[in-house]
């Protein structure tokens, strides 16, 4: 709790540019990679289904995102800090194990973050015998960072869980497509320039109930990892 409420307080406050000037194409490549994919949704919540339990979810989660690659590209004026900034998540069982989780992030005059999108989650299959449980998920969003790089991502995973009474753990493995516009403003040329990528994605979690309340942390890999923490009520 602490330490997401520490995170909260950071991402409100002001610092240098985000992202350099006078990126060249392969630079755009990279930040892409770096911020479009690592904005990716998250569930960050118990790999059982919530429609399993009928149930309905809600949360705040940090991102945090090292940006300190950023100073060697385009012209070097990029603020190289750690990148924060907060999630709500609103999760709901749909029917049986079919799940649907909401986020977004709020764009404001210090938080240069906006995301929103959605995750869609189907329990295919959970063991007679041990606690296992398997889910595909598929995701849709669109972000903006500083009003200067707007995309979009789609991706999708297949995750492996396992549940505790008072724990879950969990793994999981996907790709996520991203796509962005880059600002006239940062880029080598006299225009808006376009980019595209492509990455793995791994992650791996774990969850702990205090009921109705849990914590979670995660961490995901694709260009680079980060980590991402939760708290959140569950009904």
């Amino acid at each position: 709790m602490k330490y997401l409420l520490i995170c909260l307080f950071i991402s409100f406050q002001a610092s240098a540019a985000l992202v350099s000037s006078n990126l060249s194409e392969s630079d755009r490549d990279k930040v892409l990679r770096t911020l479009g994919n690592s904005s990716s949704l998250k569930i960050l919540g118990d790999p059982y289904p919530l429609g399993g339990y009928s149930g309905f979810e809600l949360g705040l989660s940090i991102e945090t995102v090292s940006t300190d690659s950023f100073v060697d590209l385009g012209d070097g004026s990029a603020g190289g800090k750690l990148l924060t900034y907060p999630v709500v998540s609103i999760g709901k069982g749909l029917y049986e194990n079919l799940d649907l989780f909401v986020n977004f992030s709020l764009f404001g005059t210090e938080n240069r973050v906006g995301t929103y999108g959605g995750i869609l989650r189907w329990g295919f299959f959970e063991s007679k015998t041990i606690p296992l449980t398997l889910s595909l998920s598929l995701q849709s969003l669109s972000n903006n960072f500083d009003n200067q790089i707007t995309g979009e991502l789609y991706g999708g995973m297949i995750n492996v869980g396992l549940n505790f009474n008072n724990s879950s753990y969990y793994l999981g493995l996907g790709k996520v497509n991203a796509q962005a516009e880059f600002a006239k403003e940062i880029v080598d040329s006299p225009n808006q320039e376009k980019a595209e990528s492509s990455d793995t994605h791994f992650k791996v979690g774990a969850v702990w109930h205090f009921s109705p309340y849990f914590v979670s942390l995660e961490l995901n890999r694709y260009y680079i990892s980060h980590f991402t923490g939760k708290i959140g009520l569950r009904f």
